[in-house]
């Protein structure tokens, strides 16, 4: 990346720092931590009532991610401020580890919207290397603005159940070891049906919030850099630079969607887990990539019309999009890549269709039954997620250099010399031949399209497979490149003729990165449907693995239904309840009749089948007996007593 502007930080006195800080924890509404950054204590102006600050240089992170969370669902926007770290790496670990999709940026919005987790990346005109050298007060505009942006569109306060591995514990314990995962990877958003009274099943949610099962979990990770900068030379002697980009007209907005796949063998799918990344504007790409509002040309040097130099730009010569898996890469491969290679001035338009299998039927919605017997591990039923991509190349060439698990796919902008004015010299197009003192421009700007630097919307759709036995975390890494440039010509008279020819460019190059971290052994990847096991004896009673803890041997409890991982259930094709808190963990009956998870065997403690309400065990010293609900916290235990043994299953989707 170019030079940027740096910003020396002033110190603050301990006095000053003290009523900063409680002027900012106080005016923000901010969760409890007492070490926001020194740009959210000398830089943030706006309006946070709405918001939660986080300052992820904090080591007290962990601790909070639950407020965190309880903080999104209550329509909040949670600010994560990464000005302080060490390294963009660091910068970088920090954000995967709370969202699991990040671009590292000095500052991150996530919020809900249209009953989806969205994060976005906010950047300015900042050092790849070292958020710490940024132009805070740029920054500060930009937080500002996009907080505006995002406020009117925030949904009113919702009830509904974020998911997340060991931050939030059946007691509020915390499970330091796998904390580091919080809200990454399976970050998911869970519709959540109210709980049930007595043995009544209440429906109190719009219909519109109720959708079919579907084995798919979505994100949008929004890229928005804008004030950026492009210091790029002047002229054809290459003698002084200056900020081309004046400063405020260059943005960058683009948005992606990422969805992780479950799909069964089907007539027309695959058993297969699948990773997808796209920018598809059907489904709202975001606004693009902005240089300036005209192509700008200009002459730097003028003594006649047969002898002058001209630059047009900046404009936009190169849009790159590059990922590959790069931890717990095994068996991970790229399914399918678009747009192909296209020359320019193609019309384009492609629609991406993956077929997917899901184990619950067609009709199922959220909140309804779960399946109740053993669903086998093909599919029931079908369907298909599709990207649309359109879009007119015109000066742009369409390079996909994919190959096994690395997509490489640019948008190249044709060679300055086919802009050039003038009939070739030749056949050569670098060289264009005007009748002596012709005073038409250099370059031929109705050939330049506004695409080149007033919108350009690139479209992309990356599949990754991996197979149904997949388990662990993948990191799939890689970057958004765009190139921004000047071109320079000049025209000398040569007798008979005024000769025109290119005299080279001068670029500035910005690098996004992209990362994405994949949990396969997510609930979402998992071939049974995910339910939560709710009783219809007690109000908002769920099956919960205490304490979070994915330990064989850990008891199962009654607990208040909140949606996580250790209260996700799937009934497989050998009648086990498998848990979610880890993919090798099934519901079980001990000798002495109390609930646990132990490894997944073939042992009939852990078979279970449905008679009416009742979940009964084929463990053979406890026959016929079912399920009980023994209270809050209270261990659950098999009873031959039909006294609070009411359960039933509901279905889970993830938004």
């Amino acid at each position: 990346m170019g030079n940027n502007m740096k910003c020396t930080r002033k110190p603050l006195s301990v006095a000053a720092l003290f009523i900063s800080l409680f002027s900012v924890a106080h005016y923000a509404n901010a969760l409890p931590f007492d070490n926001p950054s020194n740009f959210a204590l000398n830089y943030i102006t706006g309006n946070l009532n709405n918001s939660v600050y986080l300052n992820l240089n904090d080591t007290a992170v962990n601790k909070a991610l639950s407020e965190t969370l309880t903080s999104i669902k209550q329509g909040k926007v949670v600010v994560l401020d990464s000005t302080e770290a060490t390294s963009i790496t660091v910068a970088h670990e920090q954000l995967i580890r709370v969202l699991g999709v990040a671009t590292p940026a000095p500052i991150t919005l996530v919020y809900m919207k249209d009953g989806e987790i969205v994060s976005h990346s906010l950047g300015v005109n900042s050092d790849a290397s070292d958020f710490q050298n940024i132009d805070l007060n740029r920054l500060s505009s930009s937080l500002n603005s996009a907080l505006a942006k995002v406020a009117p569109s925030l949904p009113k306060q919702e009830q509904r159940s974020v998911e997340s591995i060991g931050a939030i514990s059946s007691l509020g314990a915390e499970n330091s070891g796998t904390a580091e995962f919080a809200l990454s990877n399976n970050f998911g958003i869970l519709n959540e049906e109210p709980a049930p009274k007595a043995t009544s099943y209440l429906r109190a949610k719009s219909q519109s919030s109720v959708n079919s099962y579907t084995p798919v979990l979505n994100r949008t990770l929004i890229v928005s850099y804008d004030n950026l900068r492009c210091d790029l030379y002047n002229d054809v002697g290459f003698n002084g630079k200056s900020d081309h980009c004046r400063g405020k007209e260059t943005s960058v907005s683009l948005h992606f969607r990422v969805s992780m796949i479950r799909s069964l063998q089907g007539r027309d799918s695959e058993n297969a887990k699948y990773f997808r990344i796209s920018l598809d504007e059907t489904q709202g790409a975001g606004a693009g990539i902005h240089i300036s509002d005209s192509a700008n040309y200009t002459h730097t040097w003028f003594q006649s019309w047969a002898h002058r130099q001209a630059r047009i730009g900046p404009l936009l010569e190169n849009y790159s999009f590059f990922l590959r898996p790069t931890e717990n890469t095994g068996d991970v491969t790229l399914h399918r890549h678009l747009p192909g290679n296209e020359n320019v001035r193609t019309n384009y338009s492609e629609t991406s269709s993956i077929s997917i299998g899901a184990s619950a039927s067609v009709g199922a919605t959220v909140g309804t039954d779960g399946p109740k017997i053993g669903a086998d591990m093909g599919a029931s039923f079908g369907f298909s997620q599709k990207r649309s991509l359109s879009f007119s190349t015109n000066e742009y060439k369409i390079e996909n250099q994919s190959r096994y698990n690395t997509t490489d796919i640019s948008y190249k902008r044709e060679g300055v010399c086919k802009f050039l004015k003038g009939t070739p010299f030749v056949g050569n197009e670098c060289i264009r031949l005007d009748w002596v003192g012709g005073q038409q421009n250099l370059f031929d700007t109705d050939r330049i399209t506004p695409i080149a630097y007033a919108n350009m919307k690139p479209q992309l759709d990356v599949i990754y497979r991996a197979p149904a036995s997949k388990t662990g975390i993948s990191k799939i890494s890689g970057h958004s490149k765009l190139t921004i440039t000047n071109y320079f010509a000049d025209r000398v008279y040569s007798g008979a003729w005024d000769t025109t020819g290119s005299k080279g460019s001068s670029s500035f190059t910005y690098t996004f990165p992209h990362n994405f971290s994949v949990d396969w052994s997510h609930p979402v990847f998992q071939p049974e449907a995910n339910v939560r096991l709710q009783s219809l004896s007690s109000n908002n009673s769920c099956l919960d693995v205490n304490r979070n803890n994915a330990a064989a041997g850990t008891q199962v409890i009654a607990y208040t239904c909140h949606g996580q991982r250790n209260q996700m259930w799937g009934l497989d094709n050998q009648e086990r309840y498998r848990s979610r808190i880890h993919d090798n963990r099934c519901l079980n009956v001990n000798y002495k009749g109390e609930l646990t998870i132990e490894s997944c065997t073939t042992a009939l403690s852990q078979k279970w089948f449905w008679d009416g309400d009742l979940l009964k065990t084929r463990r053979p010293e406890f026959s016929g007996y079912s399920i009980q609900d023994n209270g809050l916290i209270n261990t659950a235990t098999v009873t031959k007593s039909s006294d609070k043994s009411s359960w039933s299953p509901y279905l889970k989707e993830f938004e």
